[in-house]
């Protein structure tokens, strides 16, 4: 039964049992001590019903907030091999679709030199706006990254409703051709877990 039925219920006995202490009313202590017994265990009742239904409804709002924003989903960007150059595609890890993911991709992220540790040397930068990015469902881009050398960086800056995010996603040559590592942190610098 629905919480907000049941709380009716208790309300209705309470009138009616109110209803027969008001026709009858008690005259010795054993009635008198019913009826108060009765209207307490209600009472109670009726303050649990409530305090469930208030969990019940702060659950509710708690799922439609991560259903419209993305909830604790993350966004992660891939590349797909394509003869034109790597398609950058979104997809979203978690259980929640994510509105509005924008990104910049900062293609050739090379370490500059020794002297110059923790320096990094951007050669260009892109941006996309995905208008909804859906679990399960990679969506494709308009952006092509092509690297240059054998190990090739690209860092990618994230932001939807839910956060932000900063992948690097790193492609390495090898005999059998193109691989990419991923690792993507949120705001905080915490790696974001697969």
């Amino acid at each position: 039964m629905r919480t907000d039925v049941e709380i009716g219920v208790i309300v209705a006995a309470m009138a009616v049992l109110g209803g027969i202490v008001s026709a009858h009313a008690p005259q010795k202590l054993w009635q008198k001590s019913s009826y108060a017994a009765a209207f307490l265990v209600l009472g109670v009742f009726s303050v649990l019903l409530v305090v469930k239904q208030s969990n019940e409804a702060a659950a509710t709002l708690k799922e439609e907030i991560a259903r419209i924003t993305g909830g604790d989903s993350y966004p992660e960007v891939m590349a797909v091999g394509q003869p034109e150059g790597w398609v950058l595609s979104v997809l979203v890890r978690g259980q929640h679709n994510i509105p509005l993911v924008y990104f910049d991709v900062v293609s050739h992220s090379q370490r500059v030199t020794a002297d110059n540790a923790g320096q990094y040397l951007y050669k260009n930068t892109m941006s996309a706006q995905i208008p909804m990015a859906y679990v399960g469902h990679a969506m494709e881009t308009s952006l092509r990254i092509v690297p240059e050398d054998d190990v090739d960086l690209f860092v990618i800056h994230l932001t939807a409703p839910n956060g932000n995010w900063t992948e690097r996603l790193t492609m390495r040559k090898s005999a059998r051709g193109w691989k990419q590592e991923t690792q993507v942190v949120d705001s905080l610098g915490q790696s974001v877990a697969r």
